[in-house]
């Protein structure tokens, strides 16, 4: 993208392939029409640049594709291009969908560069290697303090655990976003557990879980509580087992 607009040459980026069809942004550059600038504007710019996305063989003005497409854009440009560079991402997932998210944490991952990243999205949080858990620091405000919280990584078969347990689920990687968590053991407490906590008087007095932003989270069986607790006490997530 730099070096099209550094040459004022069409340019075309692949985003997701599929069987039988190609999404993909364009960039058409047009040179303006004589008055279409005023003269002050002339002496800093001399065309004009149209962006599109490929929509089932036909070029859809990026105006119409959505904010996603926007950002997927956006991001595509910024990934570093060399060993050398590091790019900074605050909230990139607020518009895109789970499926661009996940690609676009694999392309994070084959580009040279570094990545500090900031977010809310589990679909983010890298898990694949034991030294992405090493990555992971959660900030957390108490008492006026913030606080950073990480994982002591070894290489024990506990960290294979959690590690394996985070790779499967996404709601599991979310309680990293939790106020507080209530572990329960498999899924007939963590279908009864909401809808007996909303009808209590502590939900009426305090909110239901939803509200306080305090999941109820299923290890699914009692033998792999203690994973999940010591990943909670880890990064500062109160919790609590029923």
């Amino acid at each position: 993208l730099k070096l099209a607009l550094e040459r004022q040459q069409d340019f075309t980026r692949d985003r997701v392939r599929k069987p039988g069809r190609k999404r993909c942004f364009k960039l058409r550059f047009h040179p303006l029409e004589d008055g279409a600038l005023t003269h002050a504007e002339e002496a800093s710019a001399n065309l004009q640049i149209s962006a599109t996305v490929d929509h089932h063989g036909h070029d859809l003005a990026i105006d119409s594709a959505g904010a996603g497409i926007w950002e997927a854009l956006l991001l595509s440009a910024t990934l570093p291009e060399s060993a050398g560079l590091v790019a900074v991402l605050d909230e990139p997932a607020r518009n895109l969908h789970p499926t661009l998210q996940r690609r676009l944490l694999t392309e994070m991952r084959r580009a040279p560069g570094q990545f500090i990243l900031t977010t809310h999205s589990p679909y983010l949080v890298s898990t694949s290697e034991h030294r992405d858990l090493a990555g992971i620091v959660r900030f957390d405000m108490t008492h006026a303090v913030t606080r950073a919280c990480r994982l002591n990584v070894g290489t024990d078969r506990a960290t294979s655990r959690l590690r394996k347990a985070l790779s499967e689920s996404a709601d599991a990687r979310a309680l990293l976003f939790a106020r507080g968590v209530v572990l329960v053991e498999g899924g007939t407490e963590l279908g009864a557990l909401p809808e007996w906590f909303a009808k209590s008087t502590t939900a009426a007095r305090l909110g239901t879980p939803d509200a306080l932003n305090v999941m109820i989270f299923s290890v699914h069986g009692d033998t792999s509580y203690g994973t999940f607790t010591a990943f909670l006490h880890a990064f500062g997530v109160p919790w609590a087992i029923v």
